[in-house]
């Protein structure tokens, strides 16, 4: 009974410095989904333009 009463203050700390890496990490991982979210559509928005760039007719050009 002893070792529980003194090791229950080392486990409160343990269980404090869990919940603020916890915290800090899912700054981090928010930060990483909001930044991956945008540049997806970014890029989404930009091969569009490509594609479609690469695939315009320029009538004053076609000769038939």
């Amino acid at each position: 009974m002893n070792i529980m009463v003194t090791l229950s203050p080392i486990s409160f700390q343990v269980s404090v410095r869990d919940e603020a890496l916890q915290e800090k990490n899912s700054y981090f991982i928010k930060t990483y989904v909001i930044l991956f979210c945008m540049s997806a559509i970014i890029v989404g928005i930009v091969q569009v333009a490509l594609v479609r760039r690469m695939f315009r007719v320029d009538t004053s050009r076609i000769r038939i």
